[in-house]
Formats: C-alpha cells, structure tokens, sequence
C-alpha cells in the first residue's frame, strides 16, 4: 500500500510483514479496518513530514523573489532594491540561522550576472569564493552545527554521482527547468565523520523572463527517520515495519533493521 506526500512524491510502504503480524496480535480488528488504520495513519504522516518541507521551500523561495528584485528596475530605470555582496552573504547567513531544521542555505549565480563584477573578485578562494569570482555563496551547519561559509559546489557539473544524479543536479534542474526543484535523497559526507541523509530546495532567480541563478537550502531528513520509528512504535506494538520511498523508488526511511539508509547514518 502507497501514500503519496505530494511534496517530494515521497511513498508510505507497508509490507506483508504488516498485515500478517497485525492479524496475529488481535482477533477484534477486522482486516479492513486495520487496512484503514493503517491508511490513516500514512496520510497523517504524509501531512506532516509535507508541512515541513513546504516550511523549508518557502524559505528558498523568499530567498529567490529578493534577488530576482535586485535586477528589476522601475519605471526610472533605478533597481527596486539593492544590495552588496557582503550584505546579501550576511542576509543568507540570518535565513540559515533563524531556520534550524536547515543545513545550508545558498546563492548561486550566473557568471558576472549578480553585479557584473567577478573580475574583482577573481581569485578569491575564502569567504564563498571558489576563485572565479562568481556569486556562489553557501552558508552551512556543519557537524558540530556551528555556522560556516563556503562557495556552492559542483553547481555547473554534470559528472554522474554514485545514485546516478548529476553533482551539479541541483542547481541545473532549476536552470533547466526554470522551475522550483527537489533533489532525490541523498547521504552526504558532513565531516568529523558524520554522514546525513539531505535533499536540496532549489528556486530559479528569474528576472524579465531569464534565468540569473539558484536559491537553495539543504533540508536534512533525519527528522522522517526519528517519525517513523514513532510511528511504528504506536502502532500495535511494532510488529511490522514502515518504510517511506522516494520518487525514484529510494529509501528515505525504514523501521527495518537492514534499512540502507540506518546503515548510512550509523557509519
């Protein structure tokens, strides 16, 4: 049985294990209404684990309309708003920090779109430099959760990772596209040894109908893992599992011990 949390295509899977263990731990509950039971309890979660994500959208979104701004002029010719480069980067640096449930929150543009000015920049490899000079400014929790700067990486790459996506996915769906993008899961190397499970938000910076580069947060979903074990938990004692499938058919969370994604996160 599949519940779709529209927001990612994210598919609730209860498996045999669970119909036939619910049957032997009670002789009241007929087997359709442990059916809708667990029906219910797919689209309750399927809500929540949405409402989330949304939150962290919305967050790239707000993100990209006040940059599509900056190149927008009014009927004077003046640009509707401004900012430089260290405000903006300090602007980013606030949004990750007054969202927590965020790992990083990013800019990237287009070469010499942002000011046209990257040749005074050029070289620079600190401060989410990557030494071409062009915007790319990532700020991020790292794994002792403190706040760091970096440039975005691999956003022009289309070299195939080990799940078969582009390294450079998240930012050229959007460029492609030109529309809102969600990355498939994905475990990534966080430092000091921990590795977390991730999935990108991206939002094109569109302005007069061109696209100038990518506002983007990193929403770690260790969260669906912690809610499911809840969940199953709860539910007739545990006696089956949960699982929750990607689009593309990738586990993002499972109750089962042999689980590849607990395994990631316990290496």
């Amino acid at each position: 049985m599949l519940i779709i949390a529209t927001l990612l295509g994210l598919s609730f899977l209860f498996g045999k294990t669970n119909t036939e263990e619910i049957k032997k731990a009670t002789n009241i509950l007929a087997a359709d209404k442990a059916q809708a039971e667990l029906t219910n309890l797919a689209k309750s979660k399927a809500t929540e684990i949405s409402a989330k994500l949304k939150s962290s959208l919305q967050v790239a979104k707000d993100l990209a309309v006040t940059n599509s701004l900056l190149g927008k002029k009014n009927p004077s010719g003046d640009p509707l708003a401004t900012l430089s480069r260290e405000h903006l980067s300090n602007l980013i640096k606030e949004m990750l920090i007054a969202n927590s449930d965020l790992s990083s929150v990013y800019l990237a543009w287009e070469p010499g779109a942002f000011d046209n000015e990257d040749a005074l920049y050029s070289g620079e490899v600190s401060n989410g430099y990557d030494g071409s000079g062009r915007f790319l400014t990532t700020w991020y929790r790292d794994a002792k959760q403190q706040v760091k700067i970096m440039a975005a990486p691999s956003v022009d790459s289309r070299t195939k990772t080990g799940t078969g996506d582009r390294e450079g996915e998240y930012y050229l769906c959007a460029k492609e596209r030109k529309l809102p993008c969600v990355t498939d899961p994905a475990v990534y190397d966080m430092g000091s040894g921990k590795k977390e499970l991730l999935s990108s938000f991206t939002v094109p910076i569109i302005i007069d109908n061109a696209f100038f580069g990518v506002a983007g947060v990193d929403v770690p979903l260790s969260f669906i893992q912690r809610l499911l074990v809840e969940s199953n938990s709860a539910l007739y004692k545990g006696v089956g599992t949960m699982t929750l499938l990607s689009a593309n058919n990738r586990i993002v969370a499972s109750t089962a011990k042999d689980s590849p994604i607990k395994s990631a996160q316990a290496i």
